[in-house]
C-alpha cells in the first residue's frame, strides 16, 4: 500500500456506507468491508506462541478484528455471502463456536528476501481464532487499471491478450525502463546496447509483411534474437538454393510457421529492425555454415539486445501470441491436489486520497465509490500452499539449447503459458504489473 494512511478512520468519521451488494451479508458489509478489509490499519506483524507450553499461535498485532460465530458464518455462507464462503473454504472448523477474525496487510520483513513483484503488492492476511490454534489465509490482491480501487491496490490483472498492441506497448515500456533506469543493467550491458558486430545473417523486419534475409558483412548494430522449440520440420528454411531469393525477393510470410511470423511481428512492434533465428539465419544444408554458426551461438544470444522467448509453444507451427486462458491455481492440501479459485470482492474506496495523512482525512464527503478487488490465495491452513508459476513448467524448458539461450540472454521477453514477462539482470516481472512470485533466482550469465 506504500503511502496509505496508517490508521483508517472509523466508519462514524466518514460518510454512510454505499448500498450493499446482494452477495455480501450485512454483518460483513458493516464490518470488514466498511473497514476496507483492514488495508489501512496497522500492518499485521505476525504470529507467536500463545504460551511456552504449546505451539499454538495467535496474532500479535495489527489488522482489523471482528467477532462472530462459526454457526452464523455457515448460515450466512449458505445464504450467499461470498466472504463467509471464502472463510469456510480455507479455514479449519474451530473448536469453539466463538470466532475472532483478523484481516489486514501482512508484514513481510524478515531474514528471507521478498521474491515477488510488484514489491509493494498488497498481501492480505486473514486469521481466525476459535480455539487453541489460529488458522490463516495468505493471499494477494489485484485490480484493473480502470477500477476505482486502482488508487489503493498496487498489483494489476494478468495480461492475457499477450499479442495485443497494448501488451506489446507495455513490453516496450518494460524494456525502456531497463535501459534508462536499471543501473546494474547499464553497467553490465553498455557494450551490447551500443551495438556490437552483428551475426553473419539477420532477418530485416522493416516491412513485416515482406521481411528479407540480409548478410551483415561484419557491420555493427543492434538486433534481437528468438528462442523457440522446433518440434517439427521446417520446410521453409534457408538453404544454398533459396538464400539469394530470400535476400533479394524477401520471405513470403504466409509460408512461414506461426512462431516465426509472430516473432517478426513482435520485432517490428517493439521498434527493432533486425531479428536473428536459427532456421533462417543459418544455411541449413551447409555443414560448414552450421559448424561456424553453432560455434558462436552463445555469443549471438549473449550480445542480443533482447531475446524473444516463445516459452509456451510446443512446436514452431503453434505460435505464441494467442490469448491466454486464466491460470488454474492448484494446491497440495492434506495430500490431495485441489483447485483454488480467486475471489472478486467489492472494495469501498476511502473518500480521501491514498496519500492523505490520517489526521487530515475529511469528516464528511460524498458517498464513497465501490471498486472491485480480486483476492488470490497463496496458501491457507485447509487448502495448503498454491503452486507458484515456474519457468521450468514451460515446453521450452525441455530443450537444452533453449536453456542456454535463456541463460545467456541479457534481456528476455517471455511469452509464457500464463502471461507476458520481462527478465533482465535487475528483475523479473510480469509485464503490466501483475503479481509474480519468483522461484529462487538463476543468475543471468555475462562474460
Amino acid at each position: 500500500m506504500g503511502s496509505a494512511p496508517s490508521r483508517a478512520p472509523s466508519r462514524a468519521d466518514g460518510p454512510p456506507l454505499p448500498p450493499r451488494p446482494a452477495y455480501i451479508c450485512q454483518p460483513c458489509w458493516g464490518g470488514p468491508f466498511a473497514m476496507n478489509l483492514g488495508l489501512f490499519h496497522e500492518t499485521i506483524v505476525g504470529i507467536e506462541p500463545r504460551n511456552k507450553k504449546d505451539e499454538s499461535k495467535h496474532i500479535t498485532d495489527g489488522g482489523y478484528r471482528y467477532a462472530t460465530t462459526w454457526s452464523s458464518t455457515k448460515a450466512r455462507a449458505a445464504a450467499g455471502c461470498v466472504w463467509c464462503q471464502f472463510l469456510l473454504t480455507h479455514l479449519y472448523t474451530p473448536w469453539s463456536n466463538k470466532l475472532k477474525v483478523t484481516v489486514g496487510i501482512q508484514e513481510l520483513d524478515g531474514p528471507n528476501p521478498v521474491t515477488f513483484t510488484p514489491a509493494d503488492t498488497d498481501m492480505l492476511w486473514v486469521a481466525a481464532d476459535g480455539g487453541p490454534v489460529t488458522t490463516v489465509i495468505d493471499a494477494y490482491l489485484y485490480t484493473t487499471e480502470e477500477d476505482p480501487a486502482a488508487k489503493y491496490i498496487v498489483a494489476r490483472n494478468p495480461i492475457l491478450d499477450v499479442g495485443s498492441d497494448r501488451a506489446l506497448a507495455l513490453a516496450r515500456a518494460s524494456l525502456d525502463e531497463c535501459i534508462h533506469e536499471h543501473d546494474r543493467c547499464a553497467a553490465l550491458l553498455a557494450p551490447t546496447d551500443a551495438g556490437g558486430v552483428l551475426p553473419t545473417r539477420l532477418v530485416d523486419c522493416t516491412n513485416p509483411a515482406r521481411p528479407r534475409l540480409v548478410s551483415t558483412a561484419g557491420q555493427r548494430g543492434i538486433y534481437i534474437a528468438l528462442s523457440y522449440v522446433w518440434g517439427e520440420d521446417q520446410p521453409h528454411k534457408t538453404t544454398t538454393l533459396n538464400m539469394s531469393a530470400y535476400e533479394t525477393e524477401g520471405l513470403e510470410t504466409s509460408q512461414l510457421p506461426q512462431t516465426i511470423r509472430d516473432a517478426i511481428r513482435v520485432t517490428h512492434a517493439l521498434g527493432f529492425q533486425y531479428l536473428w533465428l536459427d532456421t533462417l539465419c543459418i544455411i541449413q544444408d551447409s555443414d560448414e555454415d552450421k559448424r561456424h554458426e553453432l560455434a558462436v551461438m552463445h555469443r549471438i544470444y549473449h550480445e542480443a539486445f533482447l531475446t524473444i522467448i516463445a516459452a509456451s509453444a510446443t512446436k514452431v507451427s503453434e505460435g505464441f501470441l494467442q490469448d491466454r486462458a486464466p491460470a488454474v491455481l492448484h494446491t497440495d492440501g492434506l495430500g490431495d491436489t485441489k483447485v483454488v479459485t480467486e475471489l472478486a470482492l467489492p472494495f469501498i474506496c476511502p473518500s480521501y486520497p491514498p496519500d492523505t495523512p490520517t489526521g487530515n482525512a475529511p469528516s464528511s464527503a460524498a458517498a464513497p465509490r465501490v471498486g472491485t478487488v480480486h483476492v488470490v490465495p497463496r496458501a491457507s491452513s485447509l487448502a495448503g500452499e498454491v503452486e507458484a508459476y515456474n519457468h521450468s513448467m514451460e515446453p521450452i524448458s525441455t530443450r537444452a539449447w533453449c536453456l542456454q539461450e535463456y541463460l545467456m540472454s541479457p534481456r528476455a521477453l517471455l511469452f509464457t503459458s500464463q502471461t507476458l514477462q520481462f527478465r533482465c539482470h535487475t528483475a523479473t516481472h510480469n509485464v503490466g504489473r501483475s503479481f509474480y512470485h519468483a522461484p529462487p533466482p538463476t543468475p543471468l550469465v555475462r562474460g
